[in-house]
């Protein structure tokens, strides 16, 4: 990695420092290799030995760094980076990690050769968690945060990066081949409203006739009480929420709610009282879930 100028939203810097961090736990929920090979390598391109800040192509200004959905960069490169370097993955965040690679384990054990979209990738490193050296996996985000991954994760074989809106169709027609495919949108529909999902299904119903989808909702009580801190500093509100799958697919035709799957079933692995408490209606009615939306054959 060269030193040159960073430009990454703080609340990605956080997200790899927090999986780095909870990966050098000796009593860890979660490894993830790529995110400590990453933290090293940032701590190495700009702390000095002594762990102080050196002057290695940090931008200074707020304006040098890209804003991604929500994401406005606090302060300076120096500060904001210092600041990551202890951040620690909050509850949630761990539960949605250990679930999700579970879930996409699971998809992938089914379906070895299919290909993986990631909408919304951010710096998110699951491809490094459950590649299966056969699978093709496609992260997809805003061009300037694609940028910002390549500078830190350059493509290689069957890792693909594509720099697109979710709205926008470029994305599925990067994705190539035939077959299975299985679409993650991880913290991505609650930042949307309803129009927006829909040109979101309607790109998927007519790219791909083999999709299963993985979709993170918020209930409806969690998007009227709830604002996300999205980099430490600013928050933001959520803007649409659903029950369960079965309104998720009701906003569009050619889809069927498969199930949901409570992210409480990540944190039981942490706090096994959660085993317990997942079963009482209003915790499962608040909790965010992944739902299993799945394309129906025409």
């Amino acid at each position: 990695m060269e030193a040159g100028a960073i430009n990454i939203p703080a609340g990605m810097l956080q997200t790899i420092y927090g999986i780095a961090n909870e990966s050098k736990r000796e009593k860890h929920f979660l490894y993830d290799s790529k995110a400590v090979e990453l933290a090293e390598r940032l701590d190495a391109a700009f702390f000095g030995v002594d762990g102080s800040p050196t002057d290695n192509g940090l931008n200074d200004t707020e304006e040098d760094y890209p804003k991604g959905a929500g994401e406005d960069f606090p302060g300076d490169g120096k500060e904001a980076l210092a600041e990551a370097r202890t951040a620690v993955l909050g509850r949630g965040a761990l539960a949605r990690a250990i679930l999700l690679d579970k879930m996409v384990s699971g998809y992938i054990k089914r379906h070895p050769d299919a290909r993986v979209v990631n909408l919304g990738c951010g710096m998110d490193t699951r491809f490094y968690r459950v590649d299966n050296k056969s699978l093709r996996w496609y992260d997809v985000d805003l061009p300037r945060i694609i940028e910002a991954r390549k500078w830190l994760l350059p493509e290689e074989e069957r890792h693909f990066m594509i720099g697109s809106s979710a709205l926008d169709e470029d994305w599925a027609e990067a994705v190539k081949g035939e077959g299975p495919v299985l679409i993650l949108a991880e913290r991505l529909t609650m930042y949307l409203d309803r129009q927006k999902l829909q040109r979101i299904f309607k790109t998927i119903r007519v790219h791909f006739s083999q999709a299963e989808l993985y979709l993170e909702i918020a209930s409806p009580y969690t998007v009227k009480n709830t604002y996300e801190n999205v980099d430490g500093s600013s928050r933001q509100k959520y803007t649409w929420g659903a029950r369960n799958g079965r309104e998720l697919a009701a906003l569009t035709t050619g889809f069927r709610a498969v199930k949901d799957v409570s992210l409480m079933e990540g944190l039981k692995k942490m706090y096994p009282s959660y085993y317990v408490l997942r079963f009482f209606p209003p915790m499962r009615r608040l909790s965010n879930k992944i739902s299993v939306l799945r394309r129906e054959s025409t």
